[in-house]
């Protein structure tokens, strides 16, 4: 055998050694943990490249510090009276809906208050209330409770589930849906099936996994302070009409480390700010009203995929420098182009 041949097929051998190797590594990063923040940063890349999107249908009510100032309420427990009267003038202006992001398992200070804001919460007929969802472990064995809204309030609402995000990723960010347990639908689930979304029409616990759709960074919905809300001159007459109103707390600074019901989003990576839970709700809430939640691409397409891909940096050996760099570039392009679009129009995501 001839020297050229035999540089020819080693060259031969070592570009397919090395397409071996590369699609091997790709498979075990589609199976196995260790590659959990590069599926993370898969999922989050295209959120960064989109413009968002409007969200007009939802508009947001933030018990905030400002508030908390203004009316004279410690931020962690507020007198109920307040939300009866925040809640009639909500109805006042007719929304489509009202969804608490606050639990109300325990009675209020105040009995006459607790009456008045169950009447304010029957009145609207259009109320939903949140639970805690409280995990235990105890000699090894986990389980669940949920501590329910008082009956007073449970009575009088239109329906009530749990408000919890399971699943959560060591970045304390949201990115899968959750629908709830097999004893209790999520609040948002209860919300979506109140306003009539098709989803809500499957049995949840069969499922497959759903991701969250994300419209636009931390302030991308409409909001208002609970103060504001509440005032005659705060809002205009008729600002919440046929809106979905959501109340919920909201840090004022939004950053890494402020605590439980800040969480991260893809846009987390470039504005390094956690974003209220109350928002995390209003995007998974308004995924299921407008269907347009996202897919994670099946285990036989990205197994296609990242052989093709592996096969593909393999054969670049063959060219010559300049023009495999040129290759490699151009074929990078294409895959983020078409991860980005697949995200964007086919609400489809993968891991790669």
């Amino acid at each position: 055998m001839e020297i050229r041949q035999v540089r020819n097929l080693v060259r031969g051998l070592t570009v397919a050694g090395g397409a071996l190797l590369t699609v091997g590594l790709g498979l075990a990063c589609l199976r196995y943990s260790f590659s959990e923040p590069i599926v993370r940063l898969s999922y989050d890349v295209p959120f960064l490249w989109r413009t968002p999107i409007e969200t007009h249908e939802i508009v947001l009510v933030y018990l905030d510090e400002y508030s908390a100032r203004i009316l004279n309420q410690r931020f962690d427990i507020w007198n109920r009276e307040l939300h009866a009267r925040l809640l009639n003038r909500l109805s006042s202006d007719k929304p489509r809906l009202v969804f608490y992001d606050v639990v109300f398992d325990q009675p209020g200070i105040d009995p006459v208050a607790d009456t008045a804001f169950a009447e304010a919460i029957a009145r609207s007929g259009k109320v939903i209330l949140g639970a805690a969802l409280d995990h235990k472990e105890r000699q090894g064995i986990k389980s669940e409770s949920i501590s329910p809204p008082i009956k007073l309030f449970r009575k009088a609402a239109a329906a009530w589930g749990v408000l919890a995000f399971e699943g959560m990723d060591p970045d304390y960010g949201v990115r899968r849906m959750y629908f709830g347990n097999s004893v209790k639908p999520t609040a948002t689930w209860e919300a979506a099936r109140i306003l009539g979304a098709g989803i809500t029409r499957q049995d949840r616990e069969k499922l497959e996994p759903h991701w969250i759709n994300y419209y636009g960074p931390r302030g991308s919905f409409e909001s208002r302070s609970f103060a504001d809300a509440l005032m005659p001159d705060g809002v205009p007459p008729g600002f919440f009409k046929d809106k979905i109103v959501m109340i919920g707390g909201q840090f004022a600074l939004g950053g890494l480390m402020v605590g439980r019901d800040e969480f991260a989003t893809p846009y987390s990576r470039a504005k390094h700010q956690f974003t209220a839970g109350t928002e995390v709700h209003a995007n998974l809430l308004l995924n299921l009203l407008r269907n347009d939640w996202l897919l994670r691409m099946g285990w036989g397409g990205e197994q296609w995929l990242v052989i093709g891909i592996g096969l593909f940096a393999g054969s670049l050996a063959f060219l010559r420098p300049l023009w495999a760099t040129i290759a490699a570039v151009l074929g990078s392009l294409v895959i983020a182009v078409a991860g980005c679009s697949l995200v964007w129009h086919q609400h489809t995501w993968f891991a790669c």
